[in-house]
């Protein structure tokens, strides 16, 4: 949904989802908010993703000039329409990332350790064979 800027400007804010029962159909009546609105969100470069709103190449068909960034609210944004359903926001922890540094050194060690224990096998077969 576009949000019209006190300089005139615009910026897309992703309001979140509805869920649909066709997955082709949504009553965008039920899901209407007001004409103004204060947003708190998470802004984000734009477009997000693949067929994500692309602000520049809309440019030419609004009436004003749009920012390259898209607001993505948070779920305690107000108003919050029944049925509307809202993004998560991101959670700011360290994520999987220790797991995943604990899993690759391990692979690098058992690299290691293999081809040491595969080089002193090597060594001892073929001293075994010069005596």
């Amino acid at each position: 949904t576009p949000l019209r800027l006190a300089d005139g400007s615009a910026v897309f804010v992703d309001r979140g989802w509805v869920p649909s029962p066709d997955a082709m159909h949504v009553d965008a009546i039920r899901y209407r908010e007001g004409d103004s609105a204060d947003v708190t969100g998470l802004a984000l470069p734009a477009p997000r993703d693949r067929g994500d709103v692309d602000p520049p190449a809309l440019q030419d068909s609004l009436p004003y000039a749009v920012l390259a960034i898209v607001i993505q609210l948070n779920d305690s944004t107000p108003p919050h329409p029944t049925g509307l359903k809202r993004w998560r926001p991101l959670a700011l922890d360290n994520g999987p990332h220790l797991s995943y540094a604990i899993q690759w050194f391990s692979f690098g060690a058992i690299v290691i350790i293999g081809v040491a224990v595969l080089l002193w096998k090597t060594s001892r077969a073929s001293s075994k064979t010069v005596e």
